[in-house]
């Protein structure tokens, strides 16, 4: 630091101050006389703004009648004062322009007096004209006289002040604490509970500890320059020092600008075991959690220090220009917390409407009401100079007896008039009167109900913009069609091209300005009708009090938690077992843990608090979590819908799923010991298998042989396996797969099968490999769920209301319900499903699937985990099967033995049962199915697919191309019974098919005609030896090996290069996370040498034609003499030998 200089006099201070440019430059506005005006705050600055606007408004009106009384259009220094009458026209202006908030057309008395009390304060400021008392005296009596009240009643009635009491205070925290779908990140749940606790301790403004709207951009809040921690050491326990906090408000309402005006006040921990209600706490998890103070990086370094303190100490801020409370940014698809930007108040109002709603209540909180309700409570200790200056009033003012205090009297008249005391029980009964949440209600409707909602759609005007936008729409198809015909003729000129092109654009432009104005009218429509439906709705409390009614809610789906046991723990490493959230709430809010001392209650909530994830869970599976660091337990991705796309609840589940099936197949081959084929006969049966893979491949061969008819004359096919018991001898069964599994204990399945309830919440693992448990399980939910439905009823049930719930939309045609809501109990099945966040809460069904006794209970009750793959389902494996010309009946039996046209049947699925197979709209509120749509002779779907109500298949001259599907199906094929799938060559597909499949285990096929005909008997394919080689060569999993040369992949590339001489020396692996054609690259020659062994087809096919002509022999030899049957015997284990040897060889 430099020393400081001579004193210098006023005359060099004086001439060095006027070398200041900005110093000369007032020195010459002063000369010139320019007028200086009066600083005022922002929020004036704005009222004046508005009031020059509306004094043109007027201005341009009374210029169109002459301008009688002279006023100019700017308010500004120079002009003359109007006369009185321009004043008093002013006013009757405002009071026919203003409209009014509180339930009328005008505005009260109060909103014009306000006004004019602005436009005397422009004169003032802006014109420099003061205005003459009799010109106030006369506008204010026009105001109140009865000839204006006739002409324009204004309101004088004021619109409702709610107090928030300290019972509504501790009832809006926790809601903050159980919120799981508005508050975004953990910071701002803390930050919303101590805005509320400081606005209800302080009595301060919002925009003393936020950003005030009236200084957006300003980013002036509370500071943690302003937080002061105080550490005082505690003789008794000088391990737990005492924690106090000093927090000053230098914000105050007309002293922002002025650093000699601010207010302190002190908080100390709360002894209430609800933390959360704990500023303190608060504070300091969020100074922590922003490393705000020097030497301090945990809780413990505050409130249990190393080294206990002897003295008294203030901490040290180091970024004390950092608001406390800041705004939510969506940074790469995650909303984080911004560093520097402060809390704005429109986003805090907004928070604390949306909680308030969720909660139910009548009024929703507002920070003014926290202030009201101080004031009431600072106004029963404190003196009237004190609660002047604890709320920032005038002296002498009467604003707290206008604006703040209860108008209802908290004293027992009674008691007064009868010389009683006073009973003071009652009066706390009677505080429930001026509670915010007395009158709560969580069904009261948050949103525009559905019945208003089909109201406010069905106006005239908006179905008649709706018809304009689908002119408008068909206009810029036409145009767009139009310019794809000349680009594809390239008949037209250029500039032909670009006009047309333009008038496009121009065209999609104003198709999307009337979609944003259309949306714009219903959202701002919703938003004015939902006041109305809350009163309307509240307003039938009393009713359904006195006569016992139930309040109006959804029906929920029956299927949804009443079956559900408790979950099996899953053991991932990392994954949290329960929402932090919830211990939060159990531990600390309950207060269900007891602590020693105050100090250590804090410092727990405080740590547990700070070891929160940044943002609260998304929605997940029961027990299934991401871990601490917001990540997927099992694939370590951050949890973002950026990076998870399909849901990251969906996510997780899916890598738990992957998760599960690895361990099971992990299991199963580890459990699997060495061990022979005792296939009576077997060729093979002094080899030891070494893994389960090849042993359960070896007696598949063995069990698809059982299903083909015997080649050899008297040649009885049964099972012979044999075992402690003795052979088996079973000739016939459906599934050779699962009698191996129930008969002999061994698991043929390829794959271990996994499968998960979403109604229980439980995986079923299938270690035995027949599936019975989890068919078992289905059984039970059928029981529970649908077979009261099974059997079709008698009468013929001619109409099918629609549900009281469920409401019919006219443009377009769809019907609308709630998310999540069911069919009252035992009148029909609910099947259409609940989906959240990309997360079955009910599974949706098949119907026809369900209710067809031909297929296993678990293909019946098959859950289908979105709407677009149970509609594609539906269409492609159902619908689109019916014969449409004839009458059906509803696959659901319960809905009796009526008939419906196709076009019905559509429609009678989609409105009875809820059914969303022609489509559904994107609406978070409602669920909108919608309806099909009858063209002439065709049903026109959501996807503009047009399905002719005939079955013949389309052709060359119909004017839309028939899709690949439909060509496929349009043909003369063989059909697969396994798959139900045409095919040219039926026994390509069967021996390529998986050894596990359908189609190889069923096998049947049978000649379809293109017409949907089949024609020739069913019949059985023969599989050979050599087919099990190609089983499962058509799936695409493990086909790891990419050939770039002839863009084709294999198992292994030595059965492609060598062989087929395509000329390549290089390919690509797929190194795990890619595709095999994006996988590392590697020379063909180098990776052979220490490529794994490779046994090719051909070598296996050998050794089955070997391992045949053995067994030939030794049949051919049981006819023969002893010594004949040593030597084929002989010769048999011979060659065997040598094959196996040529095999390991190669």
């Amino acid at each position: 630091m430099p020393l400081l200089g001579a004193i210098k006099s006023r005359e060099e201070l004086y001439e060095e101050g006027r070398q200041n440019p900005l110093v000369r430059a007032l020195e010459q506005a002063n000369l010139d006389e320019l007028p200086f005006f009066k600083q005022i705050s922002n929020s004036s600055l704005r009222q004046y703004a508005r009031i020059d606007a509306r004094w043109a408004e007027l201005y341009a009106s009374e210029l169109k009648k002459g301008n009688p009384w002279g006023i100019t259009e700017k308010i500004k220094v120079g002009i003359a004062l109007p006369p009185r009458q321009a004043f008093i026209a002013f006013a009757l202006y405002i009071a026919l322009t203003t409209q009014g908030l509180l339930g009328s057309q005008y505005a009260s008395k109060k909103t014009v007096k306000g006004y004019m009390d602005n436009l005397w304060g422009v004169f003032r400021r802006n014109a420099l004209l003061p205005i003459p008392r009799d010109y106030r005296q006369q506008v204010f009596a026009f105001i109140d006289s009865a000839d204006l009240e006739k002409a324009v009643p204004l309101v004088t009635r004021m619109r409702e002040k709610p107090i928030a009491s300290a019972r509504d205070i501790t009832i809006f925290i926790r809601a903050v604490w159980e919120d799981r779908n508005i508050i975004r990140t953990t910071r701002m749940r803390i930050q919303l509970c101590l805005f509320v606790l400081l606005s209800s301790l302080s009595t301060e403004r919002p925009g003393a500890i936020v950003e005030s709207s009236c200084y957006r951009g300003t980013n002036q809040a509370l500071k943690w320059d302003d937080i002061e921690v105080h550490v005082v050491p505690n003789p008794d326990d000088p391990n737990r020092p005492y924690i106090i906090i000093r927090v000053r408000i230098n914000l105050l309402k007309f002293h922002r600008k002025d650093d000699a005006a601010f207010k302190d006040f002190i908080l100390f921990p709360e002894p209430n075991p609800n933390r959360a209600m704990c500023p303190i706490s608060l504070i300091i998890a969020l100074g922590i959690e922003d490393k705000v103070w020097k030497n301090i990086t945990t809780a413990d370094d505050i409130f249990h220090p190393k080294i206990p303190p002897t003295e008294y100490h203030l901490l040290v801020t180091i970024r004390g220009k950092r608001p406390v409370l800041r705004r939510e940014v969506l940074s790469d698809g995650i909303w984080i917390t911004h560093a520097e930007l402060a809390l704005p108040y429109d986003c805090l109002s907004r928070h604390l409407r949306q909680i308030s709603l969720s909660l139910g209540w009548l009024i929703h909180l507002t920070s003014y009401c926290l202030r009201r309700g101080a004031s009431n409570r600072a106004s029963k200790v404190m003196s009237e100079e004190e609660r002047t200056s604890l709320l920032g009033h005038i002296k002498n003012a009467m604003e707290f007896v206008n604006s703040y205090q209860s108008r209802q009297v908290s004293h027992d008249l009674g008691a007064i008039l009868h010389g009683r005391d006073q009973d003071h029980k009652a009066l706390k009964t009677a505080q429930v009167l001026t509670d915010m949440s007395s009158r709560s209600d969580p069904n009261a409707p948050s949103y525009l109900p559905p019945e208003a909602a089909k109201d406010l759609l069905q106006d005239e005007d908006l179905i008649e913009m709706r018809k304009q936008r689908e002119k408008l729409k068909v206009t810029v198809d036409d145009v767009y069609k139009r310019l794809d015909e000349m680009e594809a003729a390239e008949e037209s000129s250029c500039h032909e091209r670009i006009a047309l092109q333009a008038q496009a654009d121009l065209l999609s432009a104003r198709l999307s300005e009337f979609d944003r104005v259309y949306k714009n009218i219903v959202r701002r429509n919703a938003h004015h009708r939902l006041p109305q439906s809350r009163k309307e709705y509240f307003a039938g409390h009393s009713e359904r009090q006195l006569t016992g009614q139930a309040a109006p809610q959804k029906k929920k789906m029956h299927t949804q938690g009443q079956e559900n046991p408790d979950r099996t723990s899953l053991s991932i490493p990392g994954m949290l077992a329960t929402d932090p959230l919830d211990q939060i709430m159990t531990l600390y809010i309950n207060g269900t843990q007891e602590f020693s001392s105050i100090t250590d209650s804090v410092l727990s909530f405080v740590n547990a608090v700070l070891g929160l994830p940044a943002r609260p869970f998304a929605t997940c599976y029961p027990g299934e979590f991401p871990t601490e660091d917001n990540t997927c337990p099992v694939c370590g991705e951050v949890c973002s819908k950026k990076n998870m796309q399909k849901g990251i609840g969906s996510h997780i589940h899916s890598c738990i799923t992957k998760q599960m099936c690895a361990d099971a197949q992990k299991k199963a081959e580890e459990a699997f010991t060495p061990t022979p084929c005792s296939w009576h006969g077997c060729i093979g049966k002094r080899k030891f298998y070494d893994t389960r893979k090849d042993f359960i491949t070896h007696v598949a061969g063995h069990c698809s042989r059982l299903v083909k008819p015997s080649t050899t004359v008297g040649e009885l096919r049964c099972c012979k396996w044999k075992d402690t018991v003795g052979l088996c001898g079973v000739e016939e069964h459906e599934d050779w797969l699962v009698h191996f599994a129930t008969e002999h204990g061994i698991n043929l399945q390829s794959t271990i099968a996994v499968d998960y309830c979403t109604l229980c919440s439980q995986f079923f693992v299938d270690n035995v490999g027949d599936r019975s448990v989890w068919e078992a399980h289905c059984r039970e939910h059928y029981d529970n769920l649908f077979r009261v439905f099974e059997d079709r009823a008698e009468e013929d049930q001619s109409e099918f209301p629609l549900d009281a719930d469920t409401h019919l939309l006219d443009n377009p045609r769809a019907i609308q319900f709630e998310h999540g809501s069911g069919f009252a109990s035992g009148t029909q099945p609910e099947i259409h499903g609940h989906f959240a966040d990309r997360i079955v809460l009910v599974p949706g069904r098949c119907p026809f699937c369900l209710y067809d006794d031909e297929l296993s209970i678990s293909v019946r009750m098959k859950e289908w985990l979105d709407t677009d793959t149970l509609q594609r389902h539906v269409n492609r494996m159902h619908l689109d099967e019916l014969d449409q010309d004839i009458e059906h009946q509803c696959p659901i039996p319960s809905c009796g033995i009526h008939k419906f046209s196709y076009p019905d049947l559509l429609e009678h699925l989609v409105s009875y049962h809820r059914l969303a197979i022609c489509g559904t709209t994107g609406h978070r509120i409602y669920r909108r199915l919608l309806l099909p749509v009858i063209e002439g002779d065709m049903v026109v779907e959501h996807s503009k697919r047009k399905r002719k109500t005939n079955s013949t298949p389309l052709t060359d001259d119909e004017n839309e191309p028939p899709s690949k599907r439909t060509k496929k199906k349009s043909r003369d094929a063989y059909w697969c019974f396994g798959c139900s799938e045409p095919f040219q060559n039926i026994g390509s597909h069967l021996r390529a098919a998986k050894l596990d499949s359908k189609c190889r285990r069923l096998g049947e096929y049978q000649w379809r005609l293109a017409t949907g005909e089949f024609s020739g008997d069913r019949l059985s394919w023969i599989f050979l030896p050599e087919d099990f080689l190609e089983a499962g060569s058509t799936a695409k999993k493990d086909r790891n090996h990419y050939c770039p040369k002839c863009d084709k992949q294999f198992p292994d590339i030595r059965q492609h290069i060598p062989i087929a001489q395509c000329g390549s020396t290089t390919f690509r692996i797929n190194n795990g996370k890619r595709h095999a054609r994006e996988g590392d690259l590697y020379t063909f020659e180098d990776w052979v040498k220490t490529a794994p062994p490779y046994i090719s087809p051909a070598m296996e096919l050998a050794m089955i034609t070997a391992e045949a002509a053995a067994r030939t022999l030794r049949d051919l030899g049981n006819t023969l003499p002893s010594e004949l049957q040593s030597v084929l015997n002989s010769l048999s284990d011979t060659g065997l030998e040598f094959m196996e040897e040529l095999l390991c060889y190669n």
